[in-house]
């Protein structure tokens, strides 16, 4: 959902009202999955009929997808979006978008399996999220702050996203000396148990986490595949309680550069 195809999947989310407007059987109308999520390819020359640079694999991959659903005819459409809040142009087409959905309860149902934040319009987030089913997100990164009491605002919107397997976190300074940002520490590490099939755990610069590593690692209510903690001095204290964590056993990659 790049800006310059804004125009072309508005025409694409008009000709789907036209459908729904008729309520086509859906054995003249076998359209069950939209995907609009970034795949890694051009999506848009794909449809254009540009199939050089395009692997077998790539295609088969949502035609498997689509095929399962062919089972329940009669559910509704499952549109898949990759969320990025980043400008207000992204935000404000993303609301468009997500209002569309709202308006269709009935017939679609959105799944968005990925959101990347990283506009610092706290407001804006947490309309948009207040729009989405934040169970069905699977992979979550914010770059929305540098300061531990800002996150600890989000913490409550990320304990819904129970079923999330990976978050990503920018870097976030903060002394859990000061009592404020202590406080925040606690409420951010709370939700984190809410967390119940996390699986990779990335965190960039996170002052916080000097000689509390182990506050965190109390939290972990799953074994990890990846542990990734850079541009952060850890104590002899952290590396042992790191060492000793039980949710560390699995553990295929670590990171502690």
């Amino acid at each position: 959902m790049q800006k310059p195809h804004q125009g072309t999947l508005q025409a694409v989310l008009d000709g789907l009202d036209v459908l729904l407007a008729q309520k086509v059987h859906p054995r003249r109308c076998k359209l069950q999955v939209l995907d609009l999520r970034n795949t890694g390819q051009d999506f848009w020359n794909i449809w254009s009929g540009d199939m050089d640079h395009v692997s077998s694999s790539s295609l088969m991959a949502p035609v498997a997808e689509d095929m399962s659903r062919t089972k329940h005819p009669l559910t509704p459409l499952v549109v898949y979006i990759e969320l990025c809040l980043k400008t207000k142009t992204s935000i404000k087409f993303l609301t468009y978008l997500l209002r569309w959905v709202e308006q269709r309860k009935g017939s679609i149902h959105l799944c968005c399996k990925k959101i990347k934040i990283i506009s610092r319009s706290k407001e804006n987030i947490k309309k948009i999220l207040s729009m989405v089913k934040l169970n069905c997100v699977r992979e979550v990164e914010l770059s929305l702050t540098q300061k531990l009491s800002t996150l600890a605002k989000f913490a409550s919107l990320l304990g819904k996203m129970r079923n999330v397997q990976r978050l990503l976190l920018s870097p976030i300074h903060g002394s859990v000396a000061e009592e404020q940002d202590h406080q925040a520490l606690v409420q951010f590490t709370s939700q984190i148990l809410r967390l119940q099939y996390l699986q990779d755990l990335r965190m960039e610069g996170p002052a916080f986490l000097k000689g509390r590593l182990n506050q965190m690692l109390r939290c972990l209510k799953t074994s990890l595949y990846n542990i990734s903690i850079t541009n952060c001095l850890l104590t002899e204290s952290d590396l042992t309680h790191l060492s000793q964590c039980r949710n560390i056993c699995q553990l295929k990659g670590l990171n502690l550069n």
